[in-house]
């Protein structure tokens, strides 16, 4: 089968590093109730894991081509086969009150989605372990408490990441023009006395006008009046932390 330009796919062809994968997943420590894989593929993965993980194992494959092949080739009790894309599943509809270990050689195109995607169903998340551009995670991962995006102040409230190996564009089928990483993202354990849906629409507005201090963007957005007396609205979004993105969410609010 060839790959399908549509769905931005490269196949990890390096077996070592195939193996070091399947290792660190079946070494993981974390207690989780289902294996959600995404983007099988071929299976190259998959093959090893099956043999290897006892425990409910989702597939989650967009294309038809692969997700026929899969269908053929496993057909155990343990393993659901599913052809969607990742980011119309929702993690409660299998099943609310179970935890899920995601994995996958993950589409780059889709990797801001994919985080938010992380996001919402953060609920049923144990772990995951995928693969991403190296240059979007640098950007996704904050220096001194600073944010340079939406995604990156969303992702870092609900998880932390750490880097795990690094992977050669020669490590893949097709050849990408970039180079990877795979890492360990962990849910953290903090709960956040917000409403986050509104919360995720403030700080897009906010981010809008990201080069702007906050007193300058607020006059921008909103038509309501606010005192600016507090010193953070002299700042701009990439230079607050999270705690003071909280205080100005609730000055928005009315709640302080």
């Amino acid at each position: 089968m060839y790959y399908n330009k549509k769905y931005s796919q490269t196949f990890l062809i390096n077996k070592d590093k195939i193996i070091n994968i399947v290792k660190t997943i079946i070494k993981n420590k974390i207690k989780y109730n289902y294996l959600l894989e995404i983007g099988p593929g071929l299976g190259n993965i998959t093959k090893k894991l099956v043999k290897n993980i006892n425990k409910r194992y989702y597939l989650v494959e967009i294309d038809k081509r692969f997700f026929k092949f899969l269908k053929k080739k496993y057909k155990n009790n343990n393993t659901v086969i599913i052809n969607d894309s990742i980011l119309n599943i929702k993690l409660e509809n299998i099943n609310k009150y179970k935890k899920f270990y995601i994995i996958g050689n993950l589409p780059y195109h889709i990797s801001s989605k994919l985080i938010i995607w992380l996001i919402n169903n953060r609920n049923n998340i144990s772990k995951c372990t995928c693969m991403f551009q190296e240059e979007f995670i640098k950007n996704l991962l904050y220096d001194k408490l600073k944010y340079n995006s939406r995604l990156s102040l969303l992702f870092n409230m609900y998880y932390k990441l750490k880097i795990k190996n690094k992977f050669l564009k020669e490590d893949f089928y097709p050849i990408p023009k970039v180079n990877s990483i795979l890492v360990n993202i962990m849910p953290k354990n903090i709960k956040y006395n917000i409403n986050i849906n509104k919360f995720k629409k403030f700080i897009k507005e906010i981010f809008k006008y990201k080069r702007k201090i906050l007193k300058n963007s607020f006059k921008r957005i909103y038509k309501k009046k606010y005192k600016y007396d507090n010193p953070i609205f002299y700042k701009r979004p990439e230079d607050l932390t999270l705690n003071e993105y909280l205080i100005i969410y609730k000055i928005y609010r009315n709640e302080i």
